[in-house]
């Protein structure tokens, strides 16, 4: 024991002497979103001074994948999510993907077959018009499921968006069914089989449908289309069988079915056929491409990482491949033209297989495009590297998606920030659920049920507190949508079981919560505190009982910014104001408001405060400085553009990082002061963590680990 006190002892003198202090190792690490209960302070890990020096990069490694997660540090070793993208078990889909295709040309062949076949005179003038509309429809619908096989990956980016693929498979499900139903005739029979078929149809599409309650919403187009497109086989099934019982045994038998006269071509048939369909299947492809890229420039805000949308007239097969396609199915048209003409024993066989390949082509399209993942999915990512050099140590893929970028908004896959509690990583990535991981990146417990419902993804983390993960779930809240999705709930750290959870009331739609709950110590006892749409809400983390709630309305459009509180008062950011409330007239159930200062512009990045000194900043790129006690502001500055990064007190400064990834280290006083600056010169929405020389920013595409060096040095 002697031994070890001369040790540290002499530890001690080392760091004096060095002109550091000595500080433990437990104070190096920032161990989740803001440093959790740390509040973005790391006031002793600032070793050298940011007013007058230069930031060098000490190491940069690049990311395997992309994100806006924080990263984290514990001991020796930094922890990063991120995303990309990957091919994984898509090889049934590209099969089907190529199967389909040679479905609709076969499908094509055999309608082609069928309205080359001349028929014989003698109808009256109804049956002709019948004829030329039953034609027209045939070949209408078969060039558009070919064009749907061929053509829709590249010019409806399927890729990108679950539901415009199931979109897309649905419509050409339906569309299979009403070419089965003209080529089957009027037959009551065939045509209540396909009713029952198609009813059971509806069914397995709304099962499939995704995003149930976003997009069956009559006010949105989108909730208009996927309701048309889930009941429509039943309905179109259902009024045909009807239709035909009605006029069973009254009108003749099928134009297709009669016999044919002496060979010869009506140049107007195939003109009225073949190419007024094929003009106006173009045009419709062409309106409906231009309104998808419309739709994706039009958005009000577009994650930096995302791809530019591309319309792509690029078939599956390709160019050389589909004209030699089309030259084997001319060739095939016209040998089973010339045959019918010597035998006529091919046009019944031909109405039957083309109504068998119509429903297969049909089922295969749906399960392509409807049920099976997307070409591309998200692969959801732990990244390990070493703290002194930046060396990946090892990366584990967790989880995957079924779309690339089927969000709206500044976001990404991977925003919410890893929390670390003894041995355990709970990291959450929404959708594709929370996990818990041990220190060599082996997944422990994952929790699937723990989805966050909202157009915009997630942005929230997850906090840990006496051995739970405590994640706030504020979902969207929808017209059509009656169960009450939105809870906290605390896991147990050990096997990822629920502990307890708790139902949180839903508010008016888009009301979505992005900001992360905060743990703080109120009169001697650990309290949750979350902040919703209309509350401000003290949970006990051990039971999850509500300690108390205060009723309050957001004044903004992002409920983003983060909690931070102090031993009086909890602080709050709106679009409007900045709110401080006292935490005993909190508990007390007093009028807590102690003062609301006027600040406009979005507040997307969590504050730091420090020093009794509030240090904040707005979408509009204007710093704020102020003081708590008397909700006065000390200074403002215009420092960058808009921020997402929050705010960081290191050292003696306080560090702010714009979207543009331009850093202003500004003095941590009353007095605006402003040190040290570095461009990075690419995006930065990651919050920035301090290290004890230095400190830690992810870039969309790098992890840096800046040094301050004094100026002339």
């Amino acid at each position: 024991m002697n031994v070890k006190k001369k040790l540290s002892c002499c530890f001690g003198l080392l760091s004096i002497f060095a002109g550091s202090p000595a500080v433990s190792a437990s104070s190096h690490d920032w161990l989740g979103f803001h440093g959790l209960e740390r509040q973005g302070v790391a006031a002793e890990l600032g070793v050298v001074s940011y007013s007058q020096a230069t930031l060098q990069a000490h190491w940069k490694v690049p990311i395997p994948g992309s994100g806006y997660s924080s990263p984290v540090v514990s001991g020796k070793k930094i922890y990063l999510t991120a995303t990309h993208v990957t091919a994984k078990g898509t090889g049934l889909k590209k099969a089907l993907g190529y199967v389909n295709v040679f479905l609709a040309w076969s499908l094509l062949i055999i309608i082609s077959t069928i309205i080359f076949r001349p028929q014989i005179g003698g109808w009256s003038l109804l049956h002709p018009a019948i004829r030329g509309t039953r034609s027209i429809a045939l070949t209408s619908v078969s060039f558009t499921l070919l064009g749907l096989c061929l053509f829709a990956p590249g010019l409806f980016s399927l890729e990108t968006s679950v539901l415009r693929s199931w979109k897309i498979g649905t419509a050409a499900t339906i569309l299979c069914i009403l070419l089965s139903l003209l080529l089957a005739g009027p037959r009551r029979n065939a045509s209540l089989a396909f009713a029952l078929g198609a009813t059971l149809l509806s069914g397995l599409f709304w099962l499939r449908l995704p995003h149930r309650e976003a997009f069956l919403e009559f006010r949105s187009v989108d909730g208009v289309i996927c309701l048309g497109l889930v009941f429509a086989p039943a309905v179109l099934a259902w009024v045909v069988h009807i239709v035909i019982r009605r006029v069973s045994g009254r009108i003749p038998d099928s134009p297709l079915n009669a016999q044919p006269p002496a060979p010869g071509l009506d140049v107007r048939r195939v003109m009225l056929t073949f190419v007024l369909p094929m003009c106006l299947l173009v045009s419709a492809f062409w309106m409906l491409s231009r309104r998808v890229l419309h739709t994706y420039l039009t958005r009000p805000y577009q994650a930096p990482d995302e791809p530019v949308l591309q319309i792509q007239l690029a078939p599956v097969l390709g160019w050389w491949l589909m004209v030699f396609m089309a030259g084997v199915s001319l060739i095939a048209v016209v040998a089973a033209n010339r045959y019918e003409r010597r035998t006529h024993r091919l046009h019944r066989p031909m109405l039957f297989w083309g109504a068998l390949v119509s429903i297969t082509l049909g089922i295969s399209c749906f399960l392509e495009l409807g049920t099976l993942t997307s070409r591309k999915q998200v692969a959801y990512v732990v990244n390990c590297f070493d703290r002194d050099s930046g060396a990946l140590h090892w990366s584990r893929e967790v989880g995957y998606a079924t779309t690339v970028h089927d969000y709206k908004g500044v976001n990404s896959h991977a925003t919410p920030t890893i929390a670390i509690s003894g041995d355990v990583l709970c990291v959450y990535f929404g959708s594709a659920g929370l996990f818990g991981l041990n220190r060599d990146g082996k997944v422990l417990w994952a929790v699937q049920d723990a989805e966050f419902d909202s157009p915009f993804g997630v942005g929230h983390s997850p906090v840990v507190a006496d051995g739970f993960a405590i994640l706030a779930n504020d979902n969207e809240k929808y017209a059509k949508d009656k169960s009450a999705k939105s809870h906290i709930v605390a896991y147990d750290l050990r096997d990822g079981s629920v502990v307890w959870r708790q139902a949180r009331d839903r508010s008016a739609p888009g009301s979505a919560g992005f900001s992360t709950p905060i743990v703080r110590t109120i009169r001697g006892q650990k309290t949750v505190l979350m902040r919703g749409w209309e509350d401000l809400t003290a949970y006990d983390p051990k039971t999850g009982a509500i300690q108390w709630s205060y009723r309050l309305k957001q004044g903004g459009g992002f409920l983003v910014a983060g909690l931070v509180a102090d031993d009086k008062r909890v602080y709050l950011l709106d679009g409007n104001a900045v709110k401080a409330l006292s935490l005993d007239a909190l508990a007390e159930g007093r009028d807590p408001i102690d003062w609301i200062l006027p600040v406009p512009g979005e507040k997307v990045s969590t504050p730091v405060l420090v020093d009794n000194l509030l240090f904040l900043a707005t979408q509009t790129g204007q710093a704020f400085c102020i003081g708590v006690e008397e909700g006065k502001v000390h200074w403002r500055q215009k420092l960058g553009v808009r921020f997402f990064a929050s705010m960081l007190a290191i050292g003696k400064h306080v560090a702010f990082i714009d979207e543009a990834g331009d850093a202003s280290f500004v003095a941590r006083s009353s007095e605006f002061e402003l040190g040290c600056q570095h461009e990075f010169g690419e995006k930065v929405y990651a919050s920035p963590v301090p290290m004890l020389d230095g400190l830690l920013v992810r870039s969309l595409n790098a992890l840096y680990f800046l040094k301050p060096k004094p100026a002339g040095s």
